[in-house]
């Protein structure tokens, strides 16, 4: 008899178990919606346009300024940027240009620094650096 008592306990215990297991999943998959939610309003606010593409007006005041003057002034600062880095590299052409004929005296060849300047076309200015004073070594080396 013992053995049927404790069986029909277990049993009987089993169904109390399993809604507690099923509230912890019901938690989990609240939890996972709210995040889901949470992200979701963080993509409607942070490109309005795409919000209101989909029928939620709420963000509309904070689309961007497409006027013509706001894009002038975007064009105008993507201008002075570009000049700001066509400077620098201006500036390293000079000094690689001015370095150049001080270490290869009467060896310089003004077409030579050339072709090796504009020869390997858009390059970062270290690498160009580094080209023209294997040149330079090169020359060096081949007119002693």
């Amino acid at each position: 008899m013992r053995p049927v008592l404790s069986a029909l306990v277990l049993l009987l215990a089993l169904p109390l178990s399993v809604p507690l297991h099923a509230q912890d999943k019901t938690s989990a998959a609240k939890d996972l919606h709210t995040l889901f939610d949470a992200e979701w309003e963080r993509g409607l606010r942070e490109n309005p346009v795409s919000a209101t593409y989909i029928g939620d007006h709420r963000f509309d005041d904070k689309w961007p300024d497409l006027s013509p003057a706001a894009l002038q002034a975007s064009y105008e600062g993507d201008r002075a940027v570009i000049a700001a880095l066509d400077k620098i590299g201006e500036l390293k052409i000079k000094q690689l240009r001015g370095e150049a004929p001080y270490q290869l005296g009467d060896k310089f060849d003004i077409r030579a620094f050339h072709d090796v300047v504009l020869g390997s076309g858009a390059i970062p200015l270290d690498v160009l650096e580094a080209n023209v004073h294997r040149w330079v070594d090169a020359t060096k080396a081949a007119h002693p």
